[in-house]
């Protein structure tokens, strides 16, 4: 009954973005993905030299470190992270994350209210549209 609410996020396949902004995205849960309509909830892997693109969001993002080591700008403001590092990204701040490390940085992201992962994806494979 509720074995689609258990996911093995490494089985997960996702999708790649190209460079400059090189990255692999997995969205594990959203109202489009596994019927979850109250979040969306993502898996996102930053190879070593490579950052987001600098963008903002419609609503607040919370960004998790769970893996490595990198640079966060948010506004006009620079902060290093590391593992369980947490951030909130409040709504219409523009942020990017940089990794400055050797291995890759994972992060998980949340936000609520949920947007599609269609949506989403969408947005983050057209850099050109900054805002989601």
């Amino acid at each position: 009954m509720y074995e689609k609410y258990v996911v093995n996020v490494a089985q997960e396949t996702g999708y790649t973005v190209s460079d400059p902004y090189k990255r692999t995205v997995k969205h594990i849960f959203a109202p489009d993905l596994r019927n979850v309509k109250q979040l969306t909830f993502s898996h996102i892997t930053i190879p070593p030299g490579s950052k987001t693109d600098n963008h903002t969001h419609d609503r607040g993002e919370l960004i998790y470190v769970i893996s490595g080591y990198g640079r966060v700008s948010m506004g006009e403001e620079v902060y290093d992270v590391e593992l369980d590092f947490a951030l909130w990204v409040p709504k219409g701040v523009k942020h990017e994350l940089k990794n400055t490390g050797k291995e890759a940085v994972k992060i998980i992201t949340l936000f609520v209210p949920a947007y599609k992962s269609s949506e989403l994806k969408s947005k983050i494979l057209d850099p050109s549209r900054k805002t989601a």
